[in-house]
């Protein structure tokens, strides 16, 4: 299956506009665990209070991308996507006036994760429906690539704003992105027509996206806990805040580089995608490791390679489900990415009780074990969507 026919420069708009998009809904829940140590002092807020408040953004995107998923191939992306933006920036300005404490900070984050849950699925039916097949590996790897980007621009609001002008402003860059975002979406000009041919949506079967989704939400789980908390684990391995900061953009440029590259080798690989995810699930709990026992340089090691592999295998994770799934991509990614938001709930949840209970040494540990299961998971969903796949060969043969 390939996309509707669009000049090059058009379709590099779309993948920009991706990356915009996704960046800007995420950008709440990231910039609240680079800002947890500030936040915390400011207003009294836990450990254990900052991963509910992550854990209550990712609760809130499940519904949303679970229903947004099948309803978004009815109405189209671009009204999705509009709505998703301005959303977002209504969720920031309210944590900029009303966020006084943990229950109105929640509320905020709740918002946001709605918004970014409708969010996701409407720009992968975008991607699926304006780009090429041939280069779809690429452009899911660069949007993908929005949530490290997201994690970068929070790293650098540590101590580019939060520092100096105070943390409330970092939110307010935050809105004012997204409404960016909603004008340009507008304006863009989006495809989201059903492709011809395609797998029929009457052969669409959850089994093997069920088993996936659970492999996703382990691996998301572990690498939402990265991207919540290496600000503060760095500060608690020695390194100041400022420089924790930086050490999370670098980090996030690592796993922006990931995500792309992959992408891009994806569209000159022959299928086999899902082992490659495998590959890097368990490359990434070597990452979680090596943060448990380094300081100083190590540990700069160790960021590096918990984000490109720990977190890099989203891209392309997601640009397999749509190959697999060409009549539904937003359906079908829609089921995926709420596994992802379940495990993004759990995960940095159970990761700040166990920094209160047990410290950072141990809770990197666990990440390092959770992505090894989720490296499994994925693994047996792959062989269960294999016989799905030539279950279909053999009924469309028959």
């Amino acid at each position: 299956m390939e996309g509707a026919s669009k000049p090059g420069g058009a379709k590099g708009k779309i993948v920009v506009l991706s990356v915009a998009a996704s960046t800007a809904t995420t950008f709440p829940v990231f910039l609240t665990g680079a800002l947890a140590v500030v936040i915390s002092r400011h207003l009294s807020i836990s450990t254990t209070m900052v991963g509910v408040l992550v854990a209550g953004f990712f609760a809130a995107a499940v519904p949303s991308s679970a229903y947004v998923g099948g309803a978004v191939e009815r109405i189209g992306s671009k009204m999705v996507m509009r709505a998703s933006a301005i959303g977002t920036a209504a969720a920031e300005l309210f944590i900029v006036f009303f966020a006084h404490g943990f229950v109105t900070f929640l509320g905020g984050l709740v918002v946001a994760g709605v918004t970014n849950g409708a969010m996701q699925p409407a720009v992968n039916l975008m991607l699926a429906r304006a780009i090429d097949r041939r280069k779809q590996g690429a452009a899911f790897g660069i949007k993908q690539a929005a949530i490290p980007v997201a994690t970068l621009l929070s790293g650098l609001a540590v101590p580019l704003v939060a520092l100096t002008l105070g943390w409330r402003f970092a939110y307010l860059g935050g809105a004012v992105f997204a409404l960016v975002v909603a004008v340009v979406v507008r304006s863009a000009a989006t495809d989201s027509g059903r492709p011809k041919g395609g797998v029929a949506v009457a052969d669409f079967r959850y089994t093997p996206l069920i088993v996936l989704a659970l492999g996703m939400a382990l691996g998301a789980g572990a690498a939402n806990s990265l991207g919540a908390f290496l600000v503060s684990g760095a500060v608690k391995a020695g390194f100041s805040v400022a420089t924790a900061g930086y050490l999370a953009a670098y980090g996030s440029a690592v796993g922006v580089t990931t995500r792309v590259v992959s992408g891009y080798l994806a569209d000159r690989r022959n299928g086999r995608h899902f082992l490659v995810v495998v590959g890097m699930l368990v490359g990434g709990s070597l990452g979680y490791l090596l943060l448990s026992l380094g300081t100083g340089v190590v540990y700069v090691i160790a960021v590096g390679v918990a984000y490109a592999a720990g977190w890099g295998w989203n891209g392309l994770y997601n640009f397999a489900v749509v190959v697999n799934h060409p009549d539904a991509p937003a359906k079908a990614t829609g089921i995926t990415q709420a596994g992802a938001y379940v495990g993004s709930v759990f995960g940095p949840v159970l990761f700040s009780i166990s920094v209160d209970h047990f410290g950072f040494a141990f809770s990197w540990q666990a990440d390092a074990l959770v992505s090894l299961l989720a490296a499994a998971t994925v693994y047996v969903g792959r062989s269960i969507l294999i016989t799905e796949l030539r279950r279909r060969e053999a009924t469309a043969g028959s």
